[in-house]
């Protein structure tokens, strides 16, 4: 089997080592207000709890003192309140994020 040439960009501004004129952001902070993640990370522990104890009151209600049905309940709505939390800690995060002035390809960013 013979060498393969190494393959270069076939597009405008590319360079075989890497991309010319596209700035790196490796290293540096973000510029995100802290304001975003805090809220995520609440409203996601909200909706965690909020499921967790719902389970918790399902369980004293229903079963009282069965440990397995309390292992189920705590499985159920456990993984339910973390997906939960997830997509509301998402949604938060997501509406406070600072706008960076569009995401390229959505149409409404700087043409």
């Amino acid at each position: 089997m013979r060498p393969q040439p190494p393959r270069t960009p076939s597009f405008p501004g590319a360079t075989p080592g890497g991309y010319e004129g596209i700035p790196s952001d490796r290293g540096q902070l973000s510029q995100r207000p802290l304001a975003a993640p805090a809220l995520g990370v609440a409203c996601g522990a909200t909706g965690f709890l909020v499921s967790m104890g719902a389970g918790v009151l399902l369980y004293q209600r229903i079963w009282g003192d069965s440990p397995l049905a309390l292992i189920v309940v705590l499985a159920l709505f456990g993984g339910a309140g973390a997906y939960g939390g997830f997509l509301l800690g998402i949604l938060a995060f997501s509406a406070l994020r600072e706008d960076d002035g569009g995401t390229p390809g959505r149409g409404d960013g700087p043409a």
